[in-house]
């Protein structure tokens, strides 16, 4: 429905961003632009959502309680990213928007300003979270077992969300400067490979339920680690080309 009111009002407005079909055509060096940003993009969600799979196999070990008590932990925990996640969404444009004006200044405070309230957003929410985090998780399960499981997990991640929150703002952030690749490739490799690799060997050592708690922030400072480390990789490496040609 949104569409179509979006279409209709586009086709008959007055303003330049007048939508003409007849004029349609398909510019194939702005769509290989898109695809060079969303593509990497799209994967990287795909994938990591499919690693998931791997990472419940994990808590399946412990019974049904412990599914359905740390089920209703990440259910809370989406909600809190869905705070990040939607400003971040804006830095892209705003950075990529900015760039081509020929304003860096300007892109690098709005990058700031969205990490400043995304930190400030996240931390208002998750607050009371934490202190509440047995009425939060009884919103979803009554069974004291599994209610348990579900404060374990909220307890240890909430704490950490900093890092989420900062690593989904930069993430998008330096898609906007054309480190789609780069955004991808370290974020598939702190959220996917690093936690599977800490699950593989800390349940091979130990076999606990708090190494599922521990995953996720793991994931998320590996993945911040490898991001900065890979822009600036990146960044030496477009440096060194501009210097031979």
């Amino acid at each position: 429905l949104t569409v179509v009111l979006v279409t209709v009002n586009l086709t008959h407005t007055d303003a330049p961003c007048r939508l003409r079909w007849r004029e349609l055509r398909i510019d194939r060096r702005r769509l290989g632009e898109i695809v060079h940003i969303s593509m990497p993009a799209a994967v990287q969600t795909s994938l990591i959502s499919f690693s998931n799979l791997f990472v419940q196999r994990y808590v399946n070990l412990f019974g049904s309680s412990a599914m359905a008590g740390i089920g209703a932990a990440r259910k809370i925990d989406r909600f809190i990213n869905m705070i990040s996640s939607s400003l971040a969404l804006s830095v892209t444009t705003f950075v990529s928007q900015n760039r081509g004006a020929g304003n860096p200044r300007r892109a690098r405070e709005g990058i700031a300003w969205t990490m400043g309230f995304a930190v400030l957003l996240v931390f208002a929410t998750a607050t009371p979270i934490y202190f509440f985090a047995r009425p939060a998780i009884r919103l979803f399960i009554q069974e004291e077992t599994a209610v348990a499981y579900g404060v374990e997990m909220i307890h240890v991640m909430v704490p950490l969300f900093i890092f989420q929150t900062a690593h989904v703002g930069l993430s998008h952030a330096v898609r906007g400067y054309g480190y789609s690749m780069t955004a991808m490739i370290t974020s598939l490799m702190g959220i996917v490979g690093v936690r599977q690799a800490f699950l593989a060997w800390s349940m091979s050592r130990n076999m606990v339920i708090e190494n599922n708690y521990w995953a996720y922030p793991v994931g998320w400072i590996s993945a911040l680690v490898l991001l900065g480390v890979g822009v600036l990789f990146a960044r030496r490496w477009e440096e060194r080309r501009k210097h031979r040609l």
